[in-house]
């Protein structure tokens, strides 16, 4: 094989394993925006219970009805009352 054949056969090379690695990052990247709109939901609806859970108890809901009705456990509820006690 003459020298510059195998230049040639080493361009092809570094430019298939070049275009792997962007192939690679790119699906890296989505995966791991995916992930994160995911997890960033899953916070919201988290957020979003735990307010109703709080507007409950203002209203004067027993815990253990709230933990019931919203899913979360009786401790984080009473978390929950801790800090609206705290912030009045």
């Amino acid at each position: 094989m003459d020298p510059k054949e195998g230049e040639r056969i080493m361009e092809v090379i570094t430019s298939y394993e070049r275009i792997g690695m962007e192939k690679g990052m790119e699906k890296g990247m989505e995966k791991g925006m995916e992930k994160g709109i995911e997890k960033g939901m899953e916070k919201g609806i988290e957020k979003g219970i735990e307010k109703v859970a709080k507007r409950m108890l203002e209203k004067g809901k027993q815990v253990d009805e709230i933990a019931e009705l919203t899913g979360l456990s009786v401790v984080d509820v009473d978390r929950l009352k801790e800090e609206l006690d705290k912030d009045q």
